[in-house]
């Protein structure tokens, strides 16, 4: 179960890479955007049912999840509200 984890979890990364071709601006409905949430779900069920199935202490998960399943995506939604931030404070119209 955990190289199957692994697998798609470099999938997943790489569907992360395909949604930088069009970055500033992601559409919902792209199939990029919606490769990545469907593998970012997978994902975490995949790891969720490999460490119910193995004891592993509650920090050591939580830092595992923090730091291979959660810091891209959280990365992108963070930088998008940066980058909305900054073009906001750059037209005054606005």
């Amino acid at each position: 179960m955990r190289q199957e984890a692994l697998a798609l979890g470099f999938v997943a990364h790489l569907a992360y890479g395909w949604l930088f071709q069009t970055f500033p601006m992601l559409k919902v409905l792209s199939p990029s955007f919606l490769a990545s949430i469907a593998l970012l779900v997978v994902s975490h069920y995949l790891w969720i049912t490999h460490f119910t199935a193995h004891f592993h202490q509650a920090s050591h998960v939580a830092c595992f999840f923090v730091l291979m399943c959660w810091l891209v995506p959280f990365g992108f939604f963070i930088s998008l509200s940066f980058i909305s931030l900054c073009l906001n404070f750059t037209n005054p119209k606005f």
